[in-house]
């Protein structure tokens, strides 16, 4: 919205609620597990997500959810590219929603690892694990690895290993 300009308040509202609702639909997701997500779905949640962005202020949680549940559609069906790319833009609003170091960011940095590593960008799953690692170690402590065992895990993975190794 530009000053000086009329909108319907109400309307827009309930046009940015349906949009979001369309995205983080069951429908949504069970098709990115299901069929693999067809063109039509993705395409239908971009549009949704453009509303969003027209209606919404650019760093609103409605936003960042919107963003993230388009990046794991986009995982899922194996254009990670995209993935990254919506996973990323779900952090920067988080980031200004929250803290830097705040715990959901390091959840939302671990997806982003994965995204990351199924590139095969090494380089940048061992950046973004070391910035998650760092925000769990400061509510966690020493205990990240007892508490989320996934961490090290997927650190080994990260510095070359395998989940599997020893």
């Amino acid at each position: 919205m530009s000053c000086r300009s009329q909108i319907n308040l109400s309307s827009a509202v309930a046009t940015s609620e349906k949009a979001a609702s369309k995205i983080n639909s069951h429908r949504f997701k069970e098709l990115a597990v299901i069929d693999g997500i067809s063109e039509i779905p993705i395409t239908d949640a971009l549009q949704s997500l453009q509303q969003i962005k027209k209606l919404r202020h650019p760093y609103s949680k409605a936003l960042a959810q919107a963003e993230d549940a388009i990046a794991e559609a986009f995982a899922k069906i194996g254009d990670q590219e995209q993935a990254r790319k919506h996973c990323e833009a779900s952090i920067m609003i988080l980031k200004k929603l929250y803290h830097p170091k705040h715990i959901a960011i390091a959840h939302e940095l671990i997806k982003l690892v994965s995204i990351e590593l199924s590139l095969g960008d090494r380089a940048s799953a061992a950046a973004t694990f070391a910035q998650a690692k760092a925000i769990f170690s400061l509510y966690y402590g020493p205990d990240v690895e007892r508490i989320l065992p996934y961490v090290d895990a997927l650190k080994r993975t990260v510095s070359g290993g395998f989940i599997g190794a020893p």
